[in-house]
């Protein structure tokens, strides 16, 4: 098993399919159905940007990915500065949940933050994913805020 930096878009989207499937089947009213195409074009766009890093765990083949966020912000006059790594999505491929694949992402997510000299990992995700609460709890991740909304 490896763990790469990879700027290949078109791999990423494919990676892209278990998560943004899942997405969709929990909040159909919010997210699209995966269409390849349109995920590979928005990530040609994101692999751009050097604040975004995207690593892809390879065992024989290419099992999931992470995309990680670096952020940097400046002081203002509410908060101090801060930097952290931001989590926007880990992907592993369903049929090889629960074998080790996504800690080994999210040990490699630590290690570049520590790289970065990074003080806090920051992510969030969708109430009904069960399946990631469980994971990040496990591995030492703590509720620091919540996010609310009133449907109309």
């Amino acid at each position: 098993m490896r763990i790469i930096r990879t700027k290949d878009h078109e791999q990423i989207a494919r990676l892209n399919e278990t998560v943004q499937t899942l997405h969709a089947n929990l909040y159909p009213e919010v997210f699209q159905p995966y269409q390849y195409e349109e995920v590979a074009v928005f990530f040609k766009e994101m692999v751009k940007k050097p604040e975004m890093v995207f690593l892809v765990l390879v065992d024989k083949k290419d099992i999931g990915y992470a995309w990680v966020e670096v952020k940097h912000r400046p002081a203002n006059a509410f908060k101090k500065a801060e930097a952290t790594l931001y989590i926007h999505q880990i992907s592993i491929h369903a049929d090889v949940h629960g074998k080790g694949y996504g800690s080994a992402l999210l040990a490699a997510i630590e290690e570049l933050a520590r790289e970065e000299r990074m003080k806090r990992i920051d992510l969030d995700y969708w109430i009904d994913n069960t399946q990631a609460r469980m994971f990040y709890e496990k591995r030492g991740f703590q509720l620091h805020r919540q996010m609310v909304y009133k449907p109309l």
